[in-house]
């Protein structure tokens, strides 16, 4: 009987998810063509923030308790996250061609992580890091509006600021609902899971990882089945910026960063899987997509030993 009432909540709930991750992206959309903005920069800068919040304040709490490790670990486990099991997932289900501006941002990428690792591995990061992140955010949020492409519509000032006040307010309704039932969806999850006696490293690997990224995977599903392509590579890429620069960058601002504990493991993912992307032929298509889940799948099992 306990298995059925989870089992029902979580069907429930995963209709809202998918329900809510298509008005979330429907608004989103809006407000990038009412902006006059391409549909990659519509990704980087309204779908990445949007869902990147879950991992904003799980980091936010974590440094308030004097926990920095889970505040890096969160970090550096989104990214790896977006880049194979998403990235994957959404090259199943729609190929997706390496123009040049994404190619770019895949280089841009490797450099940062780069850089990241080499701040982190000092065990400790400063305010004068933190600034430094926050600046790069900001040079490369106008470097992206620069190459958006801007299109002119005609249309009054008056219908265009209605049009967008309600885009935006349903946007954030949608938020709303999209992180209430990611979070209905993993209490559920994991109680079925105790039920049957599933160890809590496992639920934690599987679980709990997968759903702190639901609000992304279920946009990136969306979104891929209605072909938007640009959409799903700024969101992702958008995230790892995000998380990155100004999520990480803000961290010292809060509480003392001190005694991180960077694996080699880490750095070595977060830089070969956009090198493994990055090296590929212009069409990225399912075999791509299969090994960056598989990749992803090895990464989580290499967490075990």
């Amino acid at each position: 009987m306990i298995v059925l009432f989870h089992l029902l909540w979580i069907s429930f709930f995963f209709l809202i998810l998918f329900s809510s991750s298509h008005f979330f992206l429907k608004n989103a959309s809006k407000i990038g063509k009412e902006c006059g903005i391409s549909e990659i920069s519509t990704g980087i800068f309204i779908l990445a923030f949007g869902t990147s919040l879950p991992e904003l304040a799980v980091s936010i709490q974590s440094v308030f308790a004097e926990q920095a490790n889970i505040s890096i670990g969160n970090i550096i486990g989104s990214n790896i996250c977006n880049l194979s099991l998403i990235l994957g997932v959404a090259l199943i289900l729609s190929p997706l061609y390496l123009k040049k501006q994404i190619k770019a941002d895949f280089y841009l990428l490797i450099i940062l992580f780069a850089i990241q690792s080499l701040i982190l591995k000092n065990q400790i990061l400063s305010l004068f890091e933190g600034s430094l992140l926050l600046l790069g955010l900001f040079f490369y949020l106008k470097k992206t509006l620069n190459l958006s492409k801007i299109s002119k519509k005609e249309n009054s000032h008056h219908k265009k600021f209605q049009s967008l006040l309600i885009s935006f307010f349903s946007l954030i309704i949608s938020l709303y609902f999209l992180f209430f039932s990611s979070e209905k969806l993993i209490n559920h999850s994991v109680s079925l899971a105790s039920h049957f006696q599933i160890s809590s490293m496992i639920i934690g690997l599987s679980i709990v990882a997968l759903g702190t990224s639901l609000p992304e995977l279920a946009t990136v599903i969306v979104t891929a089945k209605q072909g938007k392509q640009e959409l799903i590579i700024g969101n992702i890429i958008g995230s790892c910026f995000f998380n990155s620069l100004a999520i990480l960058g803000l961290m010292p601002f809060l509480g003392k960063i001190e005694g991180i504990n960077l694996q080699m493991s880490d750095i070595f993912a977060l830089i070969a899987i956009p090198l493994f992307v990055v090296i590929s032929k212009e069409k990225l298509g399912k075999i791509k997509g299969l090994s960056l889940i598989l990749f992803y799948l090895l990464y989580c099992y290499s967490l075990k030993s």
